[in-house]
């Protein structure tokens, strides 16, 4: 009971920490995906992103071709590996994050974009 309770803590901490992440790396262009409203940001909005084909929001319409054409689905692999390396994940994406390289935060962050009500 007690590692299940430990555990728990520890992912509402790491959501707690995805939070604070997402406000540093992401928001100058994304909503959070936590927050009600429309996006009124330049990136796409990322409200249940995980499990969902990438480019594939019909509301966003300035997605790269490069992306569009990359058939990827955002799974926390894909996602991961994004974070780390946008331009070595999908060569001619326009993403302008230089990438993270901590494995703990990026994964913060997916678990953050993970607990977000779906857009």
């Amino acid at each position: 009971m007690a590692a299940l309770l430990f555990g728990a803590e520890a992912a509402t901490a790491q959501t707690g920490d995805g939070a604070q992440l997402f406000a540093a790396h992401c928001a100058m262009c994304h909503l959070d995906p936590h927050a009600p409203g429309d996006s009124t940001k330049i990136g796409p909005p990322l409200g249940g992103i995980v499990g969902r084909k990438a480019a594939a929001d019909p509301d966003y319409t300035r997605y790269s071709a490069a992306l569009r054409r990359s058939g990827m689905v955002w799974s926390e692999a894909s996602l991961a590996a994004y974070l780390a390396a946008p331009t070595q994940a999908v060569p001619g994406t326009t993403m302008a994050l230089v990438g993270m390289t901590s494995p703990a935060e990026r994964t913060a962050i997916i678990n953050y974009l993970k607990s977000a009500p779906k857009r």
